[in-house]
């Protein structure tokens, strides 16, 4: 139980980071670097999932 608990803590905190994050970047950026913030979304998902293929 003691796992379950500590596991759905730690995604709660990374999904708040997340969250947060998304929006500080938006507001920083404002409308007019729209690309830029797809970019940042973007890239380290796509270098994530290159680096893990192979590892299943």
């Amino acid at each position: 139980m003691k796992d379950i608990v500590s596991s759905l803590t730690a995604t709660a905190l990374i999904q708040a980071s997340n969250i947060s994050s998304g929006v500080l970047m938006a507001r920083l950026l404002q409308p007019r670097s729209l690309g830029e913030l797809a970019a940042v979304n973007l890239w380290p998902s796509v270098i994530g999932g290159i680096g893990i293929i192979g590892l299943h």
